[in-house]
């Protein structure tokens, strides 16, 4: 009987420690359940940021562009009025 009682000792030892290695681990668990739902929100808060600059960088892209289209326009509607301009002095 005392080998007896001295296994079920050992068998409740391990018992013990796997309950309490399982107990660390649930604890464990909730922590990375919590981290991972943190990370989401984080990464979608970026996604979220990261189009609203690549907005900004399209539109800060496309000003010299606009910038060169006013200033051929510009220059044609003077070329035009200079052009109508001398057509009415030169027909007199």
């Amino acid at each position: 009987m005392d080998a007896e009682e001295e296994r079920q000792k050992r068998m409740d030892e391990r018992f013990q420690r796997d309950r309490e290695r399982l107990e660390k681990l649930e604890v464990t668990n909730e922590e990375l359940k919590n981290i991972t739902t943190r990370l989401d929100i984080i990464i979608e808060n970026q996604q979220k940021q990261l189009e609203a600059h690549e907005k900004r960088i399209v539109e800060i892209e496309s000003r010299p562009s606009r910038r060169w289209e006013t200033i051929a326009n510009t220059a044609l509607n003077w070329v035009v009025t200079a052009a109508l301009a001398a057509m009415v002095i030169f027909r007199k």
